[in-house]
């Protein structure tokens, strides 16, 4: 990112040590890093990103997550090519070219990934300062300046009518502000005043002097701190070349002195050879961490047990290893590692995170996609499955029909089922939403528990609810038979007591001339029956046989589930 700062407060190149003043001994040395400079009584380039795009500028941070700060001009040769001075490279960290800017706090960053400083070129001297860059992506400009050749490059230093020179820089003007805008100035060979301003630091052959002079306005111009690296150009029929890239000159950016420029038309073999070897250099000793081109991926169905895969995206080719992270929106806690995932229930509701790290040599850059899970089918708090048609604790009859109800609400997308379970049993006794008690079925269930389970089912998992019913136990049918003593006379009426008192039994009772009574659940095989019903009337032949057996009566109290019979006898 640009500087926030870069609107009020501009940083330029580091300025250290001393500088070269006209009149300074011979033995002085200039240091091409002091000597950053800018166009000074110049003029604004009106939207340079579409009239001159390739006069880019550099920046400079100490960390891929810094602030980037301007430091230079620079000449974009080429889609991969950028031209400047080896002193505005030279410190460690990341650089970083601006392109389609009209102002410096506006365009596009693209790293730098491989910096080729001409082996000559030391920070203590003037000589060789010359630097070619390769950005790690494609700058795509509408135009880009061509390389001026060694015999262009002998004419503007020797020619009786020099070319007209023109500068470029991003740096600050005659007031000493950087105001973020490209100014241009035209300005004249220099080359004698040059050798008297800074002696023994000049090499004739290869560099070029040049500095402006207007005779209206009395104005010089010149470049200051800035426009280091920034193109001295000549125009040739319509065609820019960079003879020139600013080196150094006055501190206090003097007017009066020219502005020295590394010929780079004599360095012509260099840097032919430098282009030729930077893709190599940006394999061996690249500087710049990935950057993305295509956004990663997610792929997959987002479901309970389903696998998810995160593509890594497209990134730049510096770019050696990556590495996967998964997440959950908002939490720290990793939840997986590796370009795949296996999607939990836990993960419901919630967006799965996957971070992409891409690796180069000096560093790592983070690419995100992001994918969101459906819910769970959890039932709304305090919805559960209901039974209808039972009653905890009372005995069902059969054939009655018991209901399961599922909880009123469900997410979107859920389906469900229910089955029928028995006390603790794992398998269903049956499945759907109504259970019909059959005379069997109720003999199993008797003193169990009947459950109903519902299971709500979506994409991403199941969830279950129950709702139960207390079944009593079958108790067998009580009974206890009496008859009440009557006159052993024709017309006495005899009733029979029994029991059976739950809902649903029925009693019924039999009578016979019992002349074996056993006291058990059965007449003898010898009784004579004489009729059924609760009372009986006897008869003459009855007091006849009452002179040898005695009156029975037999209660049976009958449940749909079992019956359950008593023998009494009229007491004599």
């Amino acid at each position: 990112m640009l500087n926030a700062r870069l609107r009020g407060s501009f940083v330029m190149a580091a300025v250290a040590g001393s500088l070269l003043v006209a009149g300074t001994p011979a033995t002085a040395a200039v240091k091409p890093s002091d000597a950053n400079r800018s166009v000074i009584n110049g003029s604004m380039v009106p939207r340079p990103s579409l009239t001159v795009p390739w006069a880019v500028s550099l920046f400079h941070s100490d960390h891929p997550e810094s602030d980037r700060f301007f430091t230079c001009t620079a000449t974009a040769l080429g889609p991969l090519e950028v031209l400047t001075a080896a002193h505005c490279v030279t410190e460690p960290g990341f650089y970083y070219v601006l392109i389609g800017a009209d102002s410096l706090n506006r365009g596009h960053l693209v790293a730098i990934e491989a910096i080729d400083v001409h082996g000559g070129y030391r920070s203590t001297t003037t000589k060789d300062d010359v630097a070619v860059l390769r950005p790690l992506q494609r700058l795509n400009l509408k135009s880009y300046a061509q390389l001026a050749t060694p015999t262009m490059a002998a004419s503007v230093r020797t020619s009786s009518t020099p070319p007209t020179l023109t500068l470029y820089g991003w740096g600050r003007n005659e007031q000493g502000a950087l105001t973020g805008r490209l100014n241009q100035a035209d300005l004249i060979r220099q080359r004698s005043l040059a050798k008297s301003a800074y002696p023994g630091a000049f090499i004739d052959g290869t560099m070029l002097a040049a500095g402006g002079y207007n005779p209206r306005t009395r104005l010089s111009s010149g470049g200051c701190h800035g426009d280091s690296g920034g193109p001295l150009i000549v125009h040739n029929n319509g065609i820019p070349y960079v003879v020139g890239v600013v080196s150094y000159g006055e501190k206090s950016c003097d007017t009066g002195s020219p502005t020295v420029f590394t010929s780079v038309g004599n360095y012509s073999a260099w840097i032919a050879t430098s282009r030729r070897g930077l893709p190599a250099m940006a394999i061996r000793r690249n500087r710049a961490v990935p950057e993305l081109r295509t956004a990663p991926v997610i792929s997959g169905t987002v479901a309970a047990g389903a696998t998810l895969t995160c593509a890594a995206g497209m990134w730049t080719g510096n770019a050696r290893k990556f590495s996967y992270n998964w997440s959950r929106q908002g939490g720290s806690t990793s939840v997986g590692t590796g370009p795949q995932y296996i999607v939990s229930q836990q993960d419901s509701g919630a967006q799965l995170v996957c971070t992409v790290t891409a690796t180069s040599v000096v560093g790592d850059a983070k690419a995100f996609a992001r994918v969101t899970a459906g819910l769970a089918p959890e039932p709304v708090v305090g919805q559960w499955t209901t039974i209808s048609g039972v009653t905890d604790y009372v005995q069902p009859l059969p054939d009655t029909i018991a209901t399961c109800n599922a909880p009123a609400f469900l997410p979107t997308g859920v389906t469900i089922t229910q089955g029928w379970f028995s006390g603790l049993s794992a398998d269903p006794i049956s499945t759907g939403s109504t259970l019909l008690l059959s005379k069997e079925l109720l003999i199993q269930l008797g003193g169990q528990q009947l459950t109903c389970r519902t299971t709500a089912v979506n994409t991403m998992g199941t969830n279950m609810t129950e709702g139960r019913v207390q079944l009593p136990p079958l108790y067998a049918p009580t009974v206890s038979a009496s008859v009440a003593t009557v006159p052993i006379a024709a017309g006495s009426i005899a009733t029979c007591l029994g029991a059976g008192s739950r809902v649903g039994e029925v009693v019924t009772y039999e009578w016979a001339l019992e002349p074996a009574f056993t006291n058990n659940t059965a007449f003898s095989g010898a009784a004579q029956p004489l009729g059924v019903g609760q009372t009986y009337t006897l008869t003459d032949a009855d007091v006849v046989g009452l002179g040898t057996a005695q009156l029975a009566c037999r209660a049976t109290v009958t449940a749909w589930y079992a019956a359950v019979s008593d023998v009494a006898v009229m007491a004599p």
